[in-house]
């Protein structure tokens, strides 16, 4: 199939007002004939590198920008990873990679603090290929979602998902807050200089409403949690104001699913995304104590061959139940996890398993045995099954007795009236179908 005369040569009218005018350092990844970036350049003061894998459109393009390389992305990547750039374009090209995730971290790289990518993705999901599936025709095209050049293919959460695998938050897309049926995505997302660069843990919060308690989580981690880190919010289709909030937030990296997708899927969201050594689950209805992660840290340092590491808390089944713990803000809860710290420095116990309110878990496991089990419908006992495959694979689970992390128990399915009884009995009979036994 032929290309269109202009596939090369067009000019992208609607990315121009995204470009920050005080941009003074542009790298386009697959320029074409550099249209849009020759457009920019004649109006700002600014350098522009492209790099194309079409010669005959770097030829033109070497006459509109400063610095054209010619071929594939791993290769001329490689000649400007000791630059950095105000802007990274990718416009029309992510899709055509056979391993975009990897080109995306490398990109993130080269992005000074606070730079933009801005990037325009065709949607698998819109209805016209819906409707084409439906009656069972995927047809490639010589452009278009269903180019034939095209490797990989996209819907929007799992765009979010691509970017936040490089560390890059998104700021704006061409959509409003819900779903859409956009042809194209037209996304716009930076790197905070506020996110570390090298953290010890990737901290996964699921939420579906209950903005307050959320707030009050993210608090309590910002002042409690001195160990390096990073913060991936999953969402799962809020409606309360949650979504804009996590936008707003520059040390948040956040997942915006449309629906509902559960506990497990928005977790395993997550952990896709973490490069890490460990990562932590954490349930926004939770309150953090002083050096919380850095304890549990100490006890994963404690014994090599433990995988999972949970704390005690007021609102919890099983060992880690702490009866006495009776409190309701923060300063209460910093001022019970110092008492508990005092009495219990270094103390931890093996159990048979952990409940994932909040649960430091080495990546390793996630790489040895697979994900958070998707069967388990919205939530519960997906733990007690991960906590049993990672025994089964030699990992142990230890009770941090020195840590407190409070609970406030439920929140999630109270506040969207989500039977919990009939989740614990359905997710008890896959469970007990899985294994055959309770424990």
């Amino acid at each position: 199939m032929q290309k269109p005369a202009n596939y090369y040569s067009m000019l992208r009218s609607d990315v121009l007002p995204l470009i920050p005018a005080a941009a003074r350092r542009i790298l386009s990844l697959g320029c074409g004939e550099a249209a849009t970036e020759y457009k920019f350049r004649n109006s700002h003061s600014c350098h522009v590198t492209g790099l194309e894998l079409n010669a005959e459109a770097a030829a033109k393009a070497q006459d509109r920008i400063d610095v054209v390389h010619v071929g594939p992305l791993t290769k001329t990547l490689s000649l400007i990873e000791d630059q950095k750039f105000d802007v990274i374009l990718a416009l029309d090209v992510l899709e055509h990679l056979a391993d975009p995730w990897t080109i995306l971290q490398r990109c993130s790289k080269l992005l000074s603090d606070d730079g933009v990518v801005i990037a325009s993705i065709p949607n698998i999901n819109h209805a016209s290929i819906r409707n084409r599936l439906q009656i069972d025709i995927f047809p490639y095209e010589p452009a278009g979602i269903l180019d034939f050049t095209h490797l990989r293919f996209f819907t929007l959460t799992e765009i979010y998902k691509l970017f936040v695998s490089a560390s890059l938050k998104i700021i704006s897309t061409n959509t409003f807050q819900s779903r859409t049926d956009s042809i194209q995505y037209l996304v716009k997302a930076n790197k905070p200089a506020s996110i570390s660069a090298k953290p010890l843990s990737t901290i996964i919060i699921p939420t579906l409403n209950n903005l307050a308690l959320t707030k009050n989580c993210l608090r309590s981690i910002r002042e409690n949690t001195k160990a390096a880190h990073r913060i991936i919010v999953v969402d799962n289709g809020s409606t309360d104001g949650t979504r804009a909030w996590l936008k707003s937030q520059p040390d948040i990296l956040h997942i915006l699913n449309i629906s509902n997708l559960g506990f497990a899927p928005a977790v395993n969201q997550g952990v896709f995304c973490a490069d890490t050594p460990s990562v932590v689950i954490l349930n926004n209805d939770t309150l953090v104590s002083p050096n919380w992660l850095t304890n549990m840290l100490a006890h994963f340092n404690a014994d090599p061959t433990r995988g999972i590491v949970g704390p005690m808390s007021n609102f919890v089944s099983g060992p880690q139940f702490i009866k006495e713990a009776n409190v309701n803000s923060l300063e209460a809860v910093n001022h019970f996890a110092d008492s508990l710290l005092s009495e219990q420095k270094g103390n931890s116990q093996e159990v048979q398993r952990l409940v994932f309110f909040c649960a430091l878990i080495k990546k390793e496991v996630f790489d040895r045995i697979g994900n958070l089990d998707e069967h388990f419908v919205i939530g519960n006992f997906e733990d007690d099954d991960f906590c049993r495959r990672a025994a089964l694979a030699g990992y142990k689970c230890a009770m941090a007795m020195d840590t407190f992390v409070y609970h406030h128990g439920h929140a999630t399915f109270k506040a969207n009236n989500i039977d919990l009884n009939y989740l614990l009995q359905k997710n008890k009979e896959v469970y007990l179908k899985k294994w055959g036994s309770p424990n």
